[in-house]
Formats: structure tokens, sequence, C-alpha cells
């Protein structure tokens, strides 16, 4: 019974823990274009 707890499919994950790990891979893309930026310079 714990393995099928582990399967859930996207469709039962909450709305909120999908925005925040969205939020938090915009959040690294953001910090890893700036870093690309400065070390262009």
């Amino acid at each position: 019974m714990a393995e099928e707890e582990l399967n859930q499919s996207l469709e039962y994950t909450p709305t909120w823990i999908v925005a925040v790990v969205c939020s938090i891979i915009v959040f690294i893309s953001l910090i890893a274009e700036r870093a690309l930026h400065r070390l262009g310079k």
C-alpha cells in the first residue's frame, strides 16, 4: 500500500505544489541566466 501512495499521478498532486516547483525552476533559471551574463562580460 505504501508503494501505491508513492506512485500518485500529477492529477492528484495539489496545485500549490506544482506552482512551487515551477516557481523554483523559474528562479533557478533566472539566477543561471544572470550568472552567465556576468561571466560573459
